[in-house]
């Protein structure tokens, strides 16, 4: 008497599918990796990542000029050629270049929280975490601009994009006490509430 192979159930294959899913997700995920490390090589940088702190709270970190480090999926760099602090995101687009860094400072780009422990002219000493659900915070040239995008300053004023319909940007300022809202053209710059802001080449810089 022949025996037939038991035909393999619907369940059997969703499971497959999900274990292939996740091979071709941790694939791409190195891929992404080995061509960060490659590029970084390829212009002298250098590239560490920062463990998470064992408590889920803030992980330190030293950052020199020219070199870089990763935060989770995130990337900080200190440039040779500018007093900045650059985040880029893991297919090496740039999110935004904090300016006028100063020790006791803080900057966020969306949910990652940063406090500046000290600045010196060729290294710079951070406290890293993540903050679900955070704005992004403090001064900086914001790359990666889109409508909603919203970034908190000291003393409880923010600026919100209202609107990004490239090449032009409709920013609303408010305080505790007040509300403005404005168009910004290229290559203009506003002072709204006590914040400087300046559209150049599809970038927001904006400062106290």
């Amino acid at each position: 008497m022949s025996v037939k192979a038991a035909t393999p159930g619907p369940v059997l294959w969703v499971l497959s599918g999900i274990l292939c899913a996740c091979t071709l997700a941790a694939l791409l995920v190195t891929a992404v990796q080995i061509k960060a490390r490659k590029m970084a090589a390829r212009y002298g940088e250098r590239i560490e990542t920062v463990p998470a702190a064992p408590d889920g709270g803030a992980a330190e970190l030293v950052i020199r000029r020219g070199q870089s480090a990763r935060v989770e999926h995130l990337r900080l760099s200190f440039p040779e050629s500018s007093d900045t602090l650059e985040v880029r995101d893991a297919q090496e687009r740039a999110l935004v270049r904090f300016t006028g860094l100063q020790t006791g400072q803080e900057r966020g780009w969306q949910e990652l929280r940063l406090k500046l422990l000290e600045v010196r002219k060729d290294e710079l000493r951070l406290a890293a975490e993540f903050l679900p659900g955070s704005p992004c915070y403090g001064s900086g040239i914001y790359v990666a601009l889109k409508t909603g995008l919203r970034i908190d300053f000291p003393g409880g004023r923010r600026a919100t994009v209202v609107l990004w319909d490239p090449p032009t940007a409709r920013i609303k300022v408010e305080s505790s006490t007040q509300a403005e809202e404005q168009s910004i053209a290229p290559e203009e710059s506003r002072p709204i509430l006590g914040l400087t802001l300046t559209l150049h080449r599809g970038e927001l810089s904006i400062s106290e």
